[in-house]
C-alpha cells in the first residue's frame, strides 16, 4: 500500500509542477485585454518622442534659415497679419486655397 501511495504522490507532484509551468506561460486577462486594444489601435500609434524631436529640429532649422530674411523689417508685421487673415478665411470657407503672400505683393523672386 505504501508503494502505491508513494507513486501517487510522485505523479501528483509532477503534475502540479507541470500545471504550474503551463499556467505561468498563459496570457492573463489584463495582458489579453491590453493586447487586443493595442492590435485595434495599431494603425493610429504615435511616437510622441520622435515627433517632439522632429518638431524642435524643424523649429531650430527655420530659425537658422530665417525665412523672412528677404523682407524688410518694417514689412514683416504686415505680412504676418495678412497671412493670419488669409488663414482665417481659408479655415472659415474650408476651401484650403494656399496662396503665396510673396506672389500677391509682387515679390515672388525674393
Amino acid at each position: 500500500m505504501g508503494l502505491y501511495l508513494r507513486r501517487f504522490m510522485k505523479w501528483a507532484a509532477v503534475l502540479a509542477i507541470c500545471f504550474t509551468f503551463l499556467g505561468a506561460g498563459a496570457v492573463d486577462a489584463f495582458l489579453g485585454t491590453r493586447q487586443a486594444i493595442n492590435m485595434t489601435v495599431h494603425p493610429w500609434t504615435w511616437d510622441i518622442f520622435s515627433w517632439e524631436v522632429g518638431a524642435i529640429g524643424q523649429k531650430l532649422g527655420e530659425g537658422l534659415r530665417d525665412p523672412a530674411h528677404g523682407y524688410p523689417a518694417e514689412e514683416r508685421p504686415d505680412l504676418v497679419r495678412r497671412y493670419l487673415d488669409m488663414a482665417s478665411q481659408d479655415r472659415q470657407t474650408g476651401s484650403g486655397n494656399r496662396r503665396d503672400i510673396r506672389q500677391e505683393r509682387g515679390a515672388g523672386n525674393r
